[in-house]
């Protein structure tokens, strides 16, 4: 089961399932799959149970985004950005996403950035916020072949500062950082 998120920039803003997206040249915004799906319109969510995957094609009009961003996990909770009501729009409609909780077995990947963890909560960038991805548990954040490992990391993915924690102010986090070729870091 699939449902396909359509940026307004690419020719539609409704959220459609994959076997009716109409025009074979729009690319859509964010794809989820996964085994089972749920949308509550009262909380305007979305539960995605069972090989959870989210996936932002990438994009050749933003230089910056050339490789997709792909999230995998056990399962997601998918927050739509509210809409605010108005006549003609009374209800609260799932055409971009907020944020996506993966929990269980989660992956995440962008660019030379990969990130594993027990839980994570990504953040489009809505609501004037940067987009960003915060994990607990487990996190083990590998990017540039360095890897740090803690119990929380957080990444900008628009500025690329991240960092990782670890559980209490007694514990550690480790580092294994590699040398460039010409042994130099």
């Amino acid at each position: 089961m699939a449902f396909v998120i359509f940026s307004k920039d690419a020719g539609g803003s409704q959220g459609k399932s994959a076997s009716s997206a109409c025009d074979p040249f729009v690319k859509p915004a964010l794809v989820i799959t996964g085994q089972e799906m749920q949308y509550e319109p009262k909380t305007n969510e979305s539960h995605v149970v069972g090989q959870a995957k989210a996936e932002r094609p990438s994009n050749p009009s933003q230089p910056a985004k050339v490789s997709p961003q792909i999230l995998t996990a056990d399962r997601f909770q998918v927050k739509f950005v509210a809409l605010k009501s108005s006549a003609s729009n009374p209800q609260n409609s799932p055409d971009n996403v907020e944020s996506i909780k993966a929990i269980g077995n989660v992956h995440f990947y962008d660019k030379d950035l990969e990130i594993q963890a027990e839980q994570c909560t990504y953040y489009s960038g809505s609501n004037s916020q940067p987009e960003r991805i915060i994990c607990e548990t487990k996190v083990i954040l590998t990017k540039d072949n360095h890897t740090l490992k803690g119990e929380r990391g957080e990444a900008n993915l628009e500025t690329g500062i991240y960092k990782v924690t670890a559980a209490a102010p007694s514990d550690k986090v480790a580092a294994v950082i590699l040398p460039t070729p010409d042994h130099r870091f």
